[in-house]
């Protein structure tokens, strides 16, 4: 695979591989060619189609198995940033089965970082929950959820293994998030949430974090989570204003 644009052997040999599945309308389940086919019909050693695999497993595009070969991938559950559906509804849209395992839930006093995304005073009393999300038992996501004690008081009796927590609130405590600023950005998985994911210290991941707001503007959670790419993508929509305004 020469190339004289400086692009690296691996991304050349991960963009053929992804036209190959294309190509060969290879589609959830089918196996790849063997890695001696693959490497003479792409040009490049065993060590760069290694590299290259490697990466598309970290994507979610294909899956490896010891001794049987490698597999295209079944599509991954597509969240959007937009909140139009949730984790549970875009993971069923894609035929698999969600869940969650609660890691804790308990009422403490608020640190600075928590306090200025809820708009409330050092210290308030906070109800935070960390669950880790499951696909089909698989880990996907960790996810801590941050809501002012006071409105939700009791809440942490609550199994959220289970329950849905935006229908608890909303049921129970007239709790209703509408609307916020959501972000996405890289990370690096860390050596406790490797632990809970079930995967190598250091492996890329996205970091989302949003704050929601109810009918009137007030801050009412604050949530973060670490999602791998091979389990879940993101999506948004993207609408262009006239083109007057951005001529």
């Amino acid at each position: 695979m020469a190339d004289n644009t400086g692009i690296r052997p691996r991304d050349l040999a991960t963009e053929a591989v992804r036209d190959l599945i294309i190509d060969e309308g290879l589609t959830a389940g089918s196996r790849l060619p063997s890695e001696r086919d693959m490497c003479a019909t792409l040009g490049c050693s065993r060590a760069t189609l290694h590299s290259a695999i490697g990466r598309l497993v970290d994507e979610g595009v294909v899956t490896s198995r010891v001794g049987a070969g490698t597999f295209v991938a079944s599509p991954r559950p597509t969240i959007n940033l937009h909140g139009a559906t949730s984790f549970i509804d875009s993971v069923r849209g894609k035929g698999h089965v969600p869940g969650a395992k609660v890691q804790y839930a308990q009422v403490e006093p608020a640190d600075g970082h928590v306090a200025g995304r809820l708009s409330v005073a050092l210290g308030t009393p906070v109800f935070t929950m960390c669950r880790v999300r499951l696909i089909d038992d698989v880990p996907s996501s960790i996810e801590t959820t941050f809501i002012k004690a006071e409105q939700c008081s009791g809440i942490e009796r609550h199994d959220f293994s289970v329950e849905s927590f935006y229908t608890v609130l909303r049921e129970e405590y007239g709790v209703v998030p509408l609307h916020g600023s959501e972000r996405l950005t890289i990370t690096f998985v860390s050596a406790a949430e490797a632990a809970c994911l079930d995967t190598e210290a250091g492996k890329p991941a996205f970091r989302q974090s949003a704050v929601m707001m109810d009918a009137d503007g007030v801050p009412v959670e604050y949530f973060r989570a670490v999602a791998l790419p091979r389990r879940i993508s993101f999506s948004s929509e993207r609408r262009w204003r006239h083109e007057a305004d951005h001529a």
